[in-house]
């Protein structure tokens, strides 16, 4: 990697440079990321679903309704999801 920032650094390319320049700032994430074989994905995906769910929401400022909007986003779709692998499963099986 380090050879590359080098090789990248001498590039008279600004958005490059840019590039670089956030690789260098978050060297020690990105070799975390590399390295580990966890990340922190489910936690993101839920924080934005609610996020998603708030926005939708805009107006309507009920903690009570957001939990519960919350709650069967969750319970709807898991399930949906969860019968929607089945399916694929099942049919990757049968190929």
């Amino acid at each position: 990697m380090d050879a590359w920032i080098e090789s990248a650094r001498k590039q008279d390319i600004s958005e490059l440079q840019l590039f670089v320049k956030g690789i260098l700032k978050d060297t020690t994430a990105i070799i975390n990321g590399i390295i580990y074989p966890y990340n922190n994905d489910l936690a993101e995906g839920s924080v934005n679903k609610i996020k998603v769910i708030k926005r939708i929401m805009y107006g309507r400022n009920s903690f009570d309704l957001l939990k519960a909007k919350v709650l069967f986003h969750e319970l709807f779709y898991g399930a949906f999801n969860k019968h929607w692998k089945e399916q694929v499963d099942r049919y990757r099986s049968k190929c």
